[in-house]
């Protein structure tokens, strides 16, 4: 008989770590293999860890790690033939430890993970950026990473992989499945079943303090895992951008200082903007294309315009060694 180690690093999650726990527990009832689940408690201030007791699940101290190093320690805690990791606000649906079981023993894929979607009363931003990553006209996608809000993987994968990147504070599932890749695993994410992530931000100040989070350790993610020049092309592209962008907007100065004057710095801002904003609109049309969702081109245009700003602002930090913080849920 199989066995799972369901791992959950979890923060201050006491208004959705219930849900997410019985939504645990329906998927490890409908599986045929033995299950064991772990809350790893980054030390959250509030009753998250007694409502997980309350279930009969084990809570592990973890106060002070990353969540690389939270998902590590929940690993080596157990013997399991599969680990799966997934966020303390996901809910996952009952067929989710099955059909990954059914779909590694189909085709051999090393990590496997269900694709998401926000819940139908989170705001229009926080619906368009998670139906970005997924496209339902085919079952299954290969990719070269996956993010860690929900993985399954079979834990010779994980031990040959040496884990999660312990020193990074974001960007650690995209240094772990770029070197399951270079390893050779397969990874896939499945079209169905659907999990639903109630993570999603409350306010479009939090979608913004999130992405400059993301985007800020983006260099050491580069350093750590030694990409070359292809992973460094989206925050040169977002610093061009954020340029073009202060360029039209001091063209468009300049014109409004001497606008009673023929000048041409009215056709300059107008060019430069046309510019930077286009560079949103390719970035939306290519994820439109790949997911065949044509319907989300628009918001996506300007939630891609306002990310480049967000991506320049946060190389700069980098530059100046600086650290942006997570923001705290709204």
């Amino acid at each position: 008989m199989s066995s799972v180690a369901i791992i959950i690093p979890m923060y201050n999650e006491e208004g959705q770590i219930l849900r997410t726990l019985k939504a645990v527990r329906a998927a490890c009832q409908q599986w045929q293999g033995s299950s064991e689940v772990l809350v790893i408690d980054n030390g959250s201030s509030d009753n998250g860890p007694q409502l997980a007791e309350s279930l009969g699940v084990r809570v592990i101290d973890g106060r002070g790690l990353t969540i690389g190093a939270m998902r590590n320690l929940g690993a080596s805690l157990t013997e399991s033939d599969y680990l799966a990791f997934i966020d303390a606000d996901i809910e996952m649906p009952a067929q989710w430890l099955s059909q990954c079981e059914a779909t590694h023993n189909e085709d051999g894929s090393a990590l496997i993970a269900l694709a998401m979607k926000a819940p139908a009363h989170a705001p229009w931003y926080a619906q368009v950026w998670q139906a970005r990553q997924h496209g339902f006209h085919r079952p299954k996608q290969r990719l070269n990473w996956i993010p860690s809000t929900n993985l399954w993987l079979t834990r010779e994968a994980f031990q040959r992989s040496g884990g999660f990147s312990s020193r990074l504070r974001t960007g650690e599932d995209k240094a772990f499945g770029l070197h399951l890749h270079a390893l050779g695993y397969q990874q896939q994410r499945l079209s169905s079943p659907v999990a639903v992530n109630y993570g999603y931000e409350r306010s479009f100040s939090e979608w913004c303090g999130k992405e400059l989070w993301r985007q800020n350790n983006h260099f050491r993610l580069c350093q750590e895992q030694q990409l070359g020049f292809r992973a460094l092309r989206f925050p040169l592209l977002a610093f061009a951008v954020a340029l073009i962008s202060l360029l039209s907007l001091g063209s468009y100065l300049l014109w409004a200082i001497q606008m009673n004057q023929p000048n041409p710095f009215g056709w300059a801002a107008l060019l430069l903007a046309l510019a930077s904003l286009s560079a949103g609109g390719i970035l939306a049309a290519r994820q439109c294309l790949k997911v065949r969702r044509p319907g989300l081109l628009l918001p996506l245009w300007l939630l891609h315009w306002v990310r480049l700003h967000l991506a320049a602002w946060a190389l700069a930090l980098n530059v100046l060694n600086q650290h942006s913080r997570r923001p705290s849920r709204g």
